[in-house]
Protein backbone atom coordinates (compact mmCIF):
# COMPACT_ATOMS: atom_id res chain seq x y z
CA UNK A 1 0.00 0.00 0.00
CA UNK A 2 1.78 3.47 -1.00
CA UNK A 3 -1.01 5.66 0.32
CA UNK A 4 0.17 8.88 1.85
CA UNK A 5 1.03 9.00 5.38
CA UNK A 6 1.31 12.35 7.92
CA UNK A 7 4.55 13.69 7.45
CA UNK A 8 5.76 14.67 11.27
CA UNK A 9 7.82 17.70 11.98
CA UNK A 10 10.34 17.65 14.99
CA UNK A 11 8.30 19.95 16.84
CA UNK A 12 5.46 17.38 16.75
CA UNK A 13 7.22 14.31 17.21
CA UNK A 14 8.88 16.37 20.07
CA UNK A 15 5.85 17.15 21.66
CA UNK A 16 4.50 13.79 21.40
CA UNK A 17 7.56 12.02 23.41
CA UNK A 18 6.66 15.07 25.97
CA UNK A 19 3.08 14.36 26.12
CA UNK A 20 4.23 9.72 26.24
CA UNK A 21 6.32 10.09 28.93
CA UNK A 22 3.38 12.46 30.82
CA UNK A 23 4.98 15.78 30.91
CA UNK A 24 3.18 17.59 29.15
CA UNK A 25 0.86 20.75 30.37
CA UNK A 26 -2.69 22.56 28.76
CA UNK A 27 -0.33 24.90 26.56
CA UNK A 28 1.49 21.48 25.38
CA UNK A 29 -1.36 19.96 24.78
CA UNK A 30 -2.95 22.70 22.77
CA UNK A 31 0.06 23.00 20.84
CA UNK A 32 0.19 19.56 20.03
CA UNK A 33 -3.08 19.84 19.29
CA UNK A 34 -2.73 23.05 16.56
CA UNK A 35 0.44 20.98 15.02
CA UNK A 36 -1.19 18.03 14.43
CA UNK A 37 -4.07 19.45 12.95
CA UNK A 38 -2.39 21.52 10.81
CA UNK A 39 -0.14 18.64 9.26
CA UNK A 40 -3.00 16.49 8.34
CA UNK A 41 -4.31 19.04 6.55
CA UNK A 42 -1.12 19.66 4.59
CA UNK A 43 -0.96 15.89 4.36
CA UNK A 44 -4.32 15.15 2.33
CA UNK A 45 -3.70 18.64 0.40
CA UNK A 46 -6.02 18.86 -2.20
CA UNK A 47 -8.60 15.74 -0.51
CA UNK A 48 -8.64 18.14 2.80
CA UNK A 49 -10.99 20.20 0.48
CA UNK A 50 -13.51 17.44 -0.60
CA UNK A 51 -13.74 16.69 3.26
CA UNK A 52 -15.84 17.83 5.81
CA UNK A 53 -14.29 15.82 8.59
CA UNK A 54 -11.81 13.34 9.13
CA UNK A 55 -9.42 11.10 11.53
CA UNK A 56 -5.68 10.33 11.64
CA UNK A 57 -4.82 7.31 12.99
CA UNK A 58 -1.40 5.61 13.14
CA UNK A 59 -0.41 8.80 10.86
CA UNK A 60 -3.13 7.67 7.79
CA UNK A 61 -6.47 8.70 7.07
CA UNK A 62 -8.92 6.49 9.11
CA UNK A 63 -12.11 7.96 8.94
CA UNK A 64 -14.04 10.70 6.40
CA UNK A 65 -16.97 12.01 5.44
CA UNK A 66 -17.52 13.61 2.15
CA UNK A 67 -18.58 17.09 1.78
CA UNK A 68 -20.54 17.73 -1.39
CA UNK A 69 -18.22 19.67 -3.57
CA UNK A 70 -16.47 19.35 -7.21
CA UNK A 71 -13.14 18.73 -5.50
CA UNK A 72 -14.75 15.44 -4.85
CA UNK A 73 -14.67 14.39 -8.33
CA UNK A 74 -11.07 15.98 -8.55
CA UNK A 75 -9.87 14.04 -5.99
CA UNK A 76 -11.66 10.56 -6.37
CA UNK A 77 -8.33 8.26 -7.04
CA UNK A 78 -6.26 9.73 -3.99
CA UNK A 79 -3.95 7.04 -2.73
CA UNK A 80 -4.94 8.43 0.46
CA UNK A 81 -8.55 6.73 0.81
CA UNK A 82 -6.88 3.35 0.27
CA UNK A 83 -6.57 3.41 4.15
CA UNK A 84 -9.92 4.84 5.50
CA UNK A 85 -12.37 2.23 7.24
CA UNK A 86 -15.02 4.58 8.46
CA UNK A 87 -16.72 6.62 5.01
CA UNK A 88 -19.72 8.58 5.63
CA UNK A 89 -21.16 9.77 2.29
CA UNK A 90 -22.84 12.67 3.30
CA UNK A 91 -25.05 14.15 1.21
CA UNK A 92 -23.60 13.57 -1.76
CA UNK A 93 -24.84 12.48 -5.04
CA UNK A 94 -21.81 10.67 -6.62
CA UNK A 95 -23.14 9.70 -9.66
CA UNK A 96 -23.41 13.59 -10.31
CA UNK A 97 -19.97 13.83 -10.04
CA UNK A 98 -19.77 11.06 -12.64
CA UNK A 99 -18.52 8.77 -9.85
CA UNK A 100 -19.99 5.58 -9.80
CA UNK A 101 -20.29 4.67 -5.95
CA UNK A 102 -19.23 1.00 -5.95
CA UNK A 103 -15.79 1.73 -7.79
CA UNK A 104 -15.22 4.47 -5.49
CA UNK A 105 -16.28 2.00 -2.47
CA UNK A 106 -13.45 -0.40 -3.97
CA UNK A 107 -10.59 2.14 -3.79
CA UNK A 108 -10.88 1.09 0.34
CA UNK A 109 -9.73 -2.32 0.72
CA UNK A 110 -9.96 -1.39 4.32
CA UNK A 111 -13.06 -0.45 4.47
CA UNK A 112 -16.13 -1.74 7.16
CA UNK A 113 -17.80 1.02 8.01
CA UNK A 114 -20.00 3.09 6.01
CA UNK A 115 -22.87 5.62 6.51
CA UNK A 116 -25.14 6.49 3.48
CA UNK A 117 -28.07 7.68 2.59
CA UNK A 118 -30.60 4.92 0.66
CA UNK A 119 -30.27 7.12 -2.58
CA UNK A 120 -26.53 6.06 -2.05
CA UNK A 121 -26.49 2.02 -2.34
CA UNK A 122 -23.55 1.24 -4.34
CA UNK A 123 -24.49 -0.39 -8.01
CA UNK A 124 -22.87 -3.61 -6.94
CA UNK A 125 -22.44 -5.53 -3.66
CA UNK A 126 -19.55 -4.50 -1.14
CA UNK A 127 -19.15 -7.66 1.06
CA UNK A 128 -16.31 -5.61 3.05
CA UNK A 129 -18.63 -3.63 4.27
CA UNK A 130 -19.49 -4.87 8.31
CA UNK A 131 -21.37 -2.45 9.68
CA UNK A 132 -23.80 0.07 7.90
CA UNK A 133 -25.94 2.68 9.36
CA UNK A 134 -28.68 3.85 6.35
CA UNK A 135 -30.54 6.76 6.48
CA UNK A 136 -33.79 6.48 4.46
CA UNK A 137 -36.10 3.81 4.00
CA UNK A 138 -34.72 1.02 2.03
CA UNK A 139 -35.85 -3.00 1.51
CA UNK A 140 -33.97 -5.35 3.25
CA UNK A 141 -33.60 -7.63 0.35
CA UNK A 142 -31.64 -4.35 -1.28
CA UNK A 143 -29.35 -4.29 1.77
CA UNK A 144 -28.71 -7.84 1.99
CA UNK A 145 -27.84 -8.18 -1.87
CA UNK A 146 -25.46 -4.68 -1.44
CA UNK A 147 -23.64 -5.68 1.60
CA UNK A 148 -23.50 -9.68 2.08
CA UNK A 149 -20.92 -9.51 5.18
CA UNK A 150 -22.91 -7.45 7.21
CA UNK A 151 -23.19 -8.13 10.85
CA UNK A 152 -24.28 -4.80 12.28
CA UNK A 153 -27.32 -2.92 10.99
CA UNK A 154 -28.51 0.40 12.24
CA UNK A 155 -31.58 2.31 10.24
CA UNK A 156 -32.84 5.80 11.38
CA UNK A 157 -36.33 4.08 10.33
CA UNK A 158 -38.17 1.07 8.66
CA UNK A 159 -41.87 1.56 7.30
CA UNK A 160 -42.00 -2.28 7.45
CA UNK A 161 -40.92 -3.59 10.30
CA UNK A 162 -42.72 -7.29 9.81
CA UNK A 163 -40.69 -7.22 6.43
CA UNK A 164 -37.57 -6.31 8.20
CA UNK A 165 -37.83 -9.13 10.69
CA UNK A 166 -38.66 -12.01 8.81
CA UNK A 167 -35.75 -11.50 6.54
CA UNK A 168 -33.63 -14.17 6.69
CA UNK A 169 -30.61 -11.98 6.15
CA UNK A 170 -31.38 -9.86 9.57
CA UNK A 171 -32.30 -12.70 11.32
CA UNK A 172 -28.55 -13.62 11.13
CA UNK A 173 -27.12 -10.24 12.07
CA UNK A 174 -25.23 -10.01 15.11
CA UNK A 175 -27.16 -6.31 15.54
CA UNK A 176 -30.03 -4.50 14.52
CA UNK A 177 -30.79 -0.90 15.35
CA UNK A 178 -33.68 0.92 14.50
CA UNK A 179 -33.86 4.34 15.74
CA UNK A 180 -33.55 4.44 19.63
CA UNK A 181 -33.48 0.27 19.66
CA UNK A 182 -31.00 -1.90 19.60
CA UNK A 183 -31.21 -5.77 19.39
CA UNK A 184 -28.62 -8.07 19.75
CA UNK A 185 -29.91 -11.42 19.99
CA UNK A 186 -32.88 -11.72 22.33
CA UNK A 187 -31.91 -8.42 24.18
CA UNK A 188 -33.38 -5.05 23.31
CA UNK A 189 -31.16 -2.13 24.23
CA UNK A 190 -33.09 1.74 24.07
CA UNK A 191 -30.87 4.07 23.76
CA UNK A 192 -30.93 7.85 24.50
CA UNK A 193 -32.25 9.89 21.91
CA UNK A 194 -33.52 8.54 18.51
CA UNK A 195 -36.96 7.40 17.05
CA UNK A 196 -38.93 4.53 18.55
CA UNK A 197 -42.25 2.61 17.77
CA UNK A 198 -44.51 -0.39 19.44
CA UNK A 199 -45.15 -1.80 16.07
CA UNK A 200 -40.88 -2.17 15.69
CA UNK A 201 -41.06 -4.36 19.10
CA UNK A 202 -44.31 -6.31 18.36
CA UNK A 203 -42.99 -7.04 14.60
CA UNK A 204 -39.76 -7.72 16.05
CA UNK A 205 -38.13 -11.34 17.29
CA UNK A 206 -38.92 -12.83 21.37
CA UNK A 207 -37.45 -11.55 23.50
CA UNK A 208 -35.39 -12.44 27.02
CA UNK A 209 -34.70 -8.77 27.90
CA UNK A 210 -34.76 -4.53 27.71
CA UNK A 211 -32.46 -2.91 29.23
CA UNK A 212 -33.32 1.30 29.86
CA UNK A 213 -30.85 3.37 31.19
CA UNK A 214 -32.28 4.93 34.41
CA UNK A 215 -31.90 8.98 33.60
CA UNK A 216 -34.41 8.23 30.72
CA UNK A 217 -37.05 7.83 33.13
CA UNK A 218 -38.05 11.20 32.20
CA UNK A 219 -42.26 12.61 33.40
CA UNK A 220 -42.02 13.63 29.56
CA UNK A 221 -41.13 10.31 28.27
CA UNK A 222 -43.02 8.30 30.67
CA UNK A 223 -45.74 7.39 28.90
CA UNK A 224 -43.99 6.95 25.68
CA UNK A 225 -41.49 5.02 27.83
CA UNK A 226 -44.66 2.39 29.00
CA UNK A 227 -46.10 1.45 26.24
CA UNK A 228 -42.68 0.21 24.90
CA UNK A 229 -42.38 -1.69 27.83
CA UNK A 230 -45.82 -2.75 27.65
CA UNK A 231 -44.49 -4.22 24.02
CA UNK A 232 -41.20 -6.04 24.93
CA UNK A 233 -43.23 -7.75 27.84
CA UNK A 234 -45.77 -8.56 25.40
CA UNK A 235 -42.44 -10.76 23.88
CA UNK A 236 -41.50 -11.83 26.84
CA UNK A 237 -39.10 -9.90 28.12
CA UNK A 238 -38.06 -8.36 31.23
CA UNK A 239 -37.40 -4.68 31.70
CA UNK A 240 -34.24 -3.63 33.25
CA UNK A 241 -33.17 -0.79 34.34
CA UNK A 242 -28.81 0.20 33.61
CA UNK A 243 -27.44 2.64 35.99
CA UNK A 244 -24.67 3.04 33.67
CA UNK A 245 -25.21 4.66 30.24
CA UNK A 246 -26.21 2.38 27.46
CA UNK A 247 -24.48 1.11 24.28
CA UNK A 248 -23.88 3.59 21.58
CA UNK A 249 -24.02 3.07 18.23
CA UNK A 250 -20.84 1.35 16.97
CA UNK A 251 -20.53 3.96 13.95
CA UNK A 252 -19.14 7.05 15.77
CA UNK A 253 -15.49 7.38 15.85
CA UNK A 254 -13.12 8.10 18.43
CA UNK A 255 -12.98 12.12 18.11
CA UNK A 256 -16.40 12.71 17.60
CA UNK A 257 -15.88 16.72 17.66
CA UNK A 258 -14.01 16.94 14.64
CA UNK A 259 -16.97 15.66 12.90
CA UNK A 260 -18.94 18.83 13.65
Amino acid sequence: MNATTLQKTDELINLEREVSEGNASPAVLRRLERLRHKNEKATLGLLAKALSSYEFRDDVLHTARLRDTKYLAECAKDAQWATVEVLDLGWNSLKRLGIATSDFLASMPLLHTLLIQAAQVPERPCPSITTLRLTGDLEIAVIAERFPGLTTLELDYVSQPAELWAHPFAQQLESVTVGSLTWKEDVLFLRPGGSSSVEWIAQGPALRRLEVQEEELHDERLWDLQQLFDAARRKGAEVVLLPEPGPRPSWRPRRYERWH
